[in-house]
């Protein structure tokens, strides 16, 4: 947690971290274009940023592209603040930033990178992403139904208020190699499920590490094709559903759902 308010205390660290949240994927030369300072103060910036996990990077080809990782501040979100800020002050929040212009970048990529260790075994976190049991405790209370063999379809099932079942998010197993790596495809339903309208296709990939008595869980959303309703909505579920699985799993308890889950 100190890498992480160390992180956020510096003015350009914060500004780093808005640009690689709006342009996903952004190289080290993009980057630096926004800055005054050196290439080498943006650098150190950076480093103490992936230091903290706060910003992920992937190799494509000789560069490195960067990402996001809002689990971190998610965990500090959940533990410190999600008492606080309840009814208006969200709504206040977003009102500000739409008077202020709010963001007037451009979708630029579309992949997000998640990156958290987990104090686990592959053998239980693989049973918490693919147990119905398990994923109606961090995924929105939703149960995950599938036999997780290729070509497969997966859905994820929802009890609604009436008592009647209902498929927020679906989508076809692509590959599955159990303790290691899960691949599906993904089609969120923002509600109109009496049309049976869904998104189009993108696609989430689970992968495992053992770490020591630790497992780094990686999980890419990406080909959404310029689906910038999909991104958005995901964007904000993702860290919530990472981090009550990292919660689940190490203390026993879920976290509390967010209002309106």
């Amino acid at each position: 947690m100190e890498n992480i308010f160390k992180a956020l205390a510096d003015a350009n660290r914060r500004n780093i971290l808005d640009i690689v949240k709006i342009q996903p994927g952004i190289n080290l030369q993009d980057l630096c274009s926004f800055f005054d300072i050196s290439r080498y103060a943006v650098m150190k910036h950076l480093k103490v940023l992936q230091e903290a996990n706060v910003v992920v990077h992937q190799w494509q080809g000789k560069y490195k592209h960067f990402y996001l990782n809002a689990i971190p501040i998610q965990m500090i979100y959940d533990r410190w603040l999600s008492r606080y800020t309840k009814h208006l002050s969200p709504r206040l929040t977003k009102l500000k930033y739409t008077l202020e212009g709010g963001n007037t970048m451009k979708f630029q990529e579309d992949k997000q990178v998640y990156v958290l260790y987990i104090r686990t075994t592959k053998e239980k976190l693989w049973k918490a992403i693919t147990s119905p049991l398990y994923t109606q405790k961090y995924f929105f209370k939703t149960k995950v139904q599938s036999d997780f063999q290729p070509n497969s379809e997966v859905s994820y099932l929802m009890q609604n208020a009436d008592g009647k079942e209902s498929i927020p998010v679906k989508g076809k197993i692509l590959e599955a190699e159990p303790y290691k790596k899960l691949v599906h495809t993904f089609q969120h339903n923002f509600g109109d499920f009496e049309q049976n309208k869904y998104s189009n296709p993108s696609r989430v990939s689970y992968e495992l590490e053992s770490m020591g008595d630790l497992v780094k869980l990686t999980l890419i959303h990406d080909e959404f094709k310029g689906d910038e309703e999909t991104y958005n909505s995901t964007s904000g579920g993702w860290p919530i559903i990472l981090n009550g699985l990292k919660t689940l799993l190490e203390t026993g308890e879920p976290l509390p759902f967010p209002e309106n889950s």
